[in-house]
């Protein structure tokens, strides 16, 4: 019990420390990169889908076609939102939230040390 509150409690330090830091540029560039990737994506499954519906595609590859746009589409969104969050500063809820998460782990921890020493006797 005092091995796994001591490693919810690192886990919740890194968190907290990970929320205070600012990204480095090789994750910028990489958050970049991803955009720039599903932008590829959108723009080749998009292609895909308009050469199927000026053919005579069958309705089912035609659907097919559809759901791949949206697919990529939705993974823009979310490499889009991943780069906003890290350009973004931490609101500070969230690093009060860290913080809390912190305060309770080391709570826990010193809660299972105490459980410890008392079972042990002393």
């Amino acid at each position: 019990a005092v091995a796994q509150a001591q490693a919810a409690l690192d886990a919740a330090q890194a968190a907290y420390q990970l929320k205070l830091q600012s990204p480095t540029p090789a994750d910028l560039a990489a958050a970049e990169a991803a955009v720039a990737q599903a932008e590829a994506a959108v723009a080749k499954a998009q292609a895909e889908y308009d050469a199927r519906a000026s053919s005579d595609a069958v309705a089912a590859d035609l659907k097919k076609a559809e759901a791949d746009v949206a697919a990529a589409e939705l993974a823009l969104e979310n490499a889009r939102k991943n780069l906003d969050d890290l350009r973004a500063k931490p609101r500070p809820q969230d690093v009060q939230a860290a913080q809390a998460a912190v305060y309770k782990a080391a709570v826990a921890l010193q809660k299972a040390e105490a459980d410890l020493f008392a079972a042990s006797g002393r």
